[in-house]
């Protein structure tokens, strides 16, 4: 995604379920997202610099069993 400013902006939809626990507690659902799905988002900030010659402003993960965007550092 593009902003209005012209940075880029990573966003990747994933299909998780999220427990309970999760749910109840926000960082525990960051960190286990980040251990899930890090990797991944760095290869992705990776292809993004090399295609547009930027890096990506922000990175998220938008989760659709919460219909929501968490930012992942």
């Amino acid at each position: 995604i593009e902003d209005m400013h012209g940075e880029l902006i990573l966003c990747d939809y994933k299909t998780d379920r999220v427990s309970t626990a999760e749910k109840a507690d926000r960082a525990l659902l960051i960190k286990n997202l980040q251990e899930r799905h890090g990797e991944q988002l760095l290869q992705y900030e990776y292809a993004i610099k090399r295609i547009f010659n930027q890096t990506p402003k922000k990175k998220y993960l938008y989760l659709t069993s919460l219909g929501e965007a968490i930012e992942i550092n």
